[in-house]
Order: C-alpha cells, then structure tokens, then sequence
C-alpha cells in the first residue's frame, strides 16, 4: 500500500520533478495545475496528503485550504510556495496548514517533511513496493521483477540492493556497505559484502541481462546505475 500524495501548483516543470523523486521514494503521486479542479479530484480519492502552493491561476492556495478542510480536518497539507513572507507563514497555518516549505527547496527535505506529517497524523503506510526504472522491488515477498521476469533475492541481497537503488550514482564503499546492512563495526573483511553483491548481480542479470545496474568503481566501492 503506497501513500497517496496530492500536489496542487501551476508549475509543470517543478511538479513533475517532485514527481519523479516522490514516485521513486515509493509514493503514489496525483498533480494538478489549476485549483477548480480539485472537487472532482478529491471525489475521486481523498489523498493521504496535499502539497499546495499559494499562487494559482485560477484560485489562491488560502482558499483551496479552506475547501480542503471542508473535506478533512486532519488531512496533512504542506504549503510549498515563493511566498514565504512572515504573513504568508501565518495564514497559512491558521488556515490549517501543518508545514509551510519555500521554493527553492531541496527535494529531500520535502520527502522528509511530507513522512514526518503522515506520522503526525498516523497515515504513514508501509510501503511494500519500491520502483526503480524499470526494476520493482517487492519487500514483502523479496523480490526483483522487470516487466513479467522476478527473481527471489535473499534479505541481505533485498537490503544492498534497497541501500545502493534509492542513491543512484553514489558510491558506497565496501565499508559503508558493511557498517550499513549489518549495523555493526566493518571488521576489515569485504569478502562478504563481494559475495552478495557478487549473487545480487547473477540474480538480476537473469531478470534484466543487458543492463548492468550494479557497477564497480575500483578503489573506491560501488554504485547503483539506473
């Protein structure tokens, strides 16, 4: 089950953005780009959360909030907006705003902002389900699919994998690897983080053989190529 995220702004550019990371981070995302909208998309599902901004074309964020609440006292809704002058701030949390992020904003900082506010209100879903590219990764029966081929992947092979896919293009050192998934001191022997990512990589070359998404950076770790 994967949380339901609502973003309401006019900028198509940015909206897309947050929802390539969001979708990525395992969420659902919805977006629209003007506010009259927003009736027929809250009566199709109430969201689990609504990112707002202030400056619509058609409609203020202020009022949208107002209507909002009018569907759902408790329903999680972070401003995200250019005005983030002191007034801005203040109306919109008596309005019923939980957050009030500016632009320009660090897209983690906005997934961090948005979990935190499902835990306020005890909506935050386990997400069984991550998406990366092509590849979907399914905790609870642990494995790794593309398109109608899965392969079963053991938890530590499930956990590396979780680890390097969720920070494409970071390298993560054999150390940082160890000290990550096992949660205990690195005691100076890699031949155990090179074996499961060793049997990580057989397993996804059956599902996906002409890509290799796991990469050795020598000397240095390695890193997950989307």
């Amino acid at each position: 089950m994967q949380n339901d995220i609502l973003m309401i702004d006019d900028d198509q550019d940015l909206t897309e953005i947050v929802e390539m990371y969001l979708v990525e981070k395992g969420f659902h995302f919805r977006k629209l780009y003007r506010g009259r909208f927003l009736n027929a998309e809250m009566e199709k599902k109430i969201p689990d959360l609504i990112i707002l901004d202030i400056e619509l074309p058609d409609r203020d964020g202020f009022d949208l909030c107002r209507q909002i609440r009018r569907y759902d006292e408790n329903l999680p809704i972070i401003f995200l907006t250019n005005h983030h002058e002191e007034n801005n701030r203040i109306q919109a949390f008596e309005l019923g705003g939980d957050d009030f992020l500016s632009k320009p904003f660090s897209l983690e900082e906005l997934r961090l902002r948005v979990i935190t506010r499902l835990k306020d209100k005890h909506l935050l879903k386990q997400q069984t389900k991550f998406k990366f590219g092509n590849l979907i990764l399914d905790i609870s029966n642990e494995t790794l699919s593309v398109l109608n081929q899965s392969t079963q992947l053991t938890t530590t092979e499930m956990d590396i994998f979780r680890l390097l896919a969720t920070h494409p293009n970071v390298i993560y050192s054999e150390k940082e690897i160890y000290s990550q998934i096992w949660e205990e001191s690195y005691n100076k022997d890699t031949r155990m983080v090179n074996v499961h990512i060793s049997n990580l990589r057989k397993k996804i070359e059956q599902i996906s053989p002409t890509h290799k998404y796991i990469q050795t950076v020598w000397g240095k770790g390695y890193k997950y190529i989307g």
